[in-house]
């Protein structure tokens, strides 16, 4: 193959070529990842959405608010996993940044329309919702898929470790933004800026290339090596390009596109579901999502109704410092290790928050005034969650889960982890103004120390993989089962 500065022998155009070549994977990269964004931004949006209703009506019920984006990401994945067969993969992400756009469409619809207050406001407000989980259930299921397709060699765990950083920053990227234009207070500019950046975001996904899985699916197999080829960098003869060859053979074969029963066919199979389907509950049990989702609203609360930007700013921060950390420093300890140390500082972050909470409403104090403590602790604790939490279950999950099952886990998780969000969403609605925000940062802490327990008992210690033999490495891309690593 010639012409395209990638292989082949020396044309004239070899210097374009070569730089087109080096910023191709970058801008891909870092378009396809702007769905994490979206993500971002939508979570953060619905943290504005709260605080409004509740300050324009207090009994509203709150839950639905969350549960409206939460259910539609919950359900999205399973479907979109089903159809993956007919339907391209960047058609699905165009269309989840149109389902963004329209999302925040729908409440500059509604002020238009003069409903501004009451149930009106509150139904334009779960319309927009409905369509926000359809984007967030999109691009939580199929970001990570496509950019590991086109970089992932097998098995690399560094390049895992490299896209799950860039989308995390990605996604605190979106919120920091979403926060940032919030303390405009004005719900048009919100919802405008909102609608221009899904649209961008949009336009810029039409210019990535196809899904190599997809091409390979639709028998064009060819069109995919020449897209791997660019992306990857490779030569002919060299190791990298037989394991495109071996890609590309795996795709066409459609071995992953498997029945869902197929991830409970064995005892083996059933043995690495369990801990990591513990992993993703415990992930979202925790509240890392729906902190989101009310971090204006305690804030507001446990700052004497005086929450400003300073806070919101550190607390998010602290999520973006602490991928920065995980992207960058190289830790001795282990993942089992560094799971249940992150687990336990997280937990005892939010019980001591809560305690000051629950301590003062028990006083019957009307000032609750903690300056930047409670922003401080949630700072602290997205920090731990971004370094030593999220990287490490990454890492577990793509180690205990056969390779050809994969594609059918990842629908799987995604779905379960925004049907735990709307669990504990409900609990905070419904559990807040019973028994208060203390107490229900107090239980999400002990989920974490107790989570704790279940990774100390259930997990490895280590899940570094061996290395494959070289035919293993071009025909066999089972990952290393559980009980090999004990």
């Amino acid at each position: 193959m010639t012409g395209n500065g990638v292989v082949g022998g020396i044309s004239s155009s070899a210097s374009s070529s070569n730089v087109r070549t080096c910023n191709f994977p970058y801008c891909t990269v870092f378009v396809a990842s702007l769905g994490y964004f979206i993500i971002g931004n939508s979570i953060a949006w619905s943290s504005h959405a709260i605080f409004f209703l509740l300050m324009e009506d207090p009994d509203v019920k709150l839950f639905y608010v969350i549960a409206s984006l939460s259910f539609v990401a919950t359900v999205i994945p399973l479907v979109v996993y089903k159809m993956l067969n007919a339907v391209s993969l960047k058609f699905f992400l165009i269309l989840a940044a149109v389902f963004a756009s329209l999302s925040w469409v729908v409440p500059l619809l509604g002020e238009f329309l003069g409903f501004s207050q009451g149930f009106s406001l509150f139904f334009i407000v779960v319309c927009g919702r409905l369509l926000a989980g359809l984007a967030v259930g999109i691009f939580h299921f199929l970001v990570p898929i496509y950019l590991e397709d086109l970089m992932a060699g097998g098995s690399c765990k560094e390049t895992r470790l490299l896209i799950d950083n860039v989308l995390c920053t990605q996604f605190a990227i979106g919120v920091l933004t979403q926060y940032g234009i919030g303390y405009l207070h004005s719900g048009t500019l919100i919802s405008l800026l909102s609608v221009i950046l899904a649209l961008l975001i949009a336009v810029g996904l039409f210019f990535i290339p196809q899904s190599p899985r997809y091409l390979c699916n639709a028998n064009r197999s060819e069109k995919a090596r020449g897209i791997l080829q660019q992306f990857r960098g490779t030569l002919r003869n060299t190791e990298e390009t037989k394991q495109i060859d071996a890609d590309i053979d795996f795709w066409s074969s459609k071995q992953d596109q498997i029945a869902f029963g197929t991830i409970f066919e064995s005892v083996n199979s059933i043995k690495l579901l369990l801990p990591t389907l513990g992993l993703i509950f415990w992930e979202q049990m925790i509240g890392i999502v729906v902190i989101f989702f009310y971090l204006i609203p305690c804030l507001h609360h446990l700052h004497d109704g005086n929450t400003g930007m300073s806070e919101t700013l550190l607390v998010t921060s602290g999520f973006i410092i602490g991928t920065i950390l995980a992207t960058f420093m190289r830790v001795k300890i282990n993942q089992k290790y560094l799971l249940m140390t992150s687990g336990i500082i997280m937990g005892a972050l939010l019980i001591v928050v809560g305690n000051y909470d629950h301590f003062q409403r028990s006083t019957n104090r009307s000032n609750r005034n903690f300056g930047y403590f409670p922003a401080a602790c949630f700072a602290v604790f997205l920090m731990l969650y971004a370094f030593g939490f999220r990287r490490s279950v990454s890492i577990y999950q793509h180690q205990l889960i056969e390779r050809k099952k994969l594609l059918l886990w990842r629908s799987l998780s995604v779905s379960i982890a925004w049907a735990t969000v709307t669990f504990i969403a409900w609990i905070f609605a419904y559990g807040w103004p019973v028994v208060g925000l203390g107490w229900i940062l107090i239980f999400i802490g002990s989920i974490s120390l107790l989570g704790v327990i279940f990774i100390f008992a259930c997990f490895p210690s280590s899940v570094e993989e061996k290395p494959p033999r070289k035919q293993e490495h071009l025909n066999n891309f089972e990952n290393v089962p559980l009980d090999s690593v004990l």
